[in-house]
């Protein structure tokens, strides 16, 4: 009566047939588990946005307004990131896509600070417009 004698991996547990998988196997899978709930998510969001759930994640629009194609402002934009009761509004703009011929766009990008928050009139924006407007009197404000 012969007897097989069960074999042992490096950490002295049995180790059955086919078990006996190389190292470079064993961390394969130890990535697919760590990879897989994130590439779950990531076709769930793909998805998701595929079919236009949720809020709109750009900061402008682009959308037609009385025959011209404008950017308007997105009053949800805040909402990934604040909750809706307590998310702050930008104030609402509305820009041409096309400039007119000799139009200068000047862009003041920034947080609240920048944007004049509790009082927008006193942001650095309003600032600039109204000095801006005193060193050309001649020029005329364009949206």
């Amino acid at each position: 009566m012969s007897r097989k004698k069960k074999r042992s991996s490096s950490r002295g547990t049995p180790v059955g047939p086919g078990l006996e998988g190389s190292t470079g196997r064993r961390w394969l899978f130890r990535g697919a588990l760590l990879l897989f709930p994130f590439l779950f998510l990531l076709l769930l969001e793909l998805l998701l946005r595929a079919v236009g759930y949720g809020v709109p994640m750009d900061f402008v629009f682009r959308q037609e307004v009385g025959g011209e194609t404008r950017y308007l402002s997105n009053p949800r934009f805040t909402w990934l990131f604040f909750d809706p009761a307590v998310a702050r509004v930008a104030p609402p703009f509305s820009l041409a896509v096309r400039k007119p011929p000799g139009a200068v766009r000047i862009f003041v990008l920034g947080s609240s600070a920048a944007q004049g928050d509790p009082e927008p009139g006193f942001g650095i924006a309003r600032v600039l417009e109204v000095l801006l407007r005193d060193r050309y009197p001649a020029s005329r404000s364009r949206s």
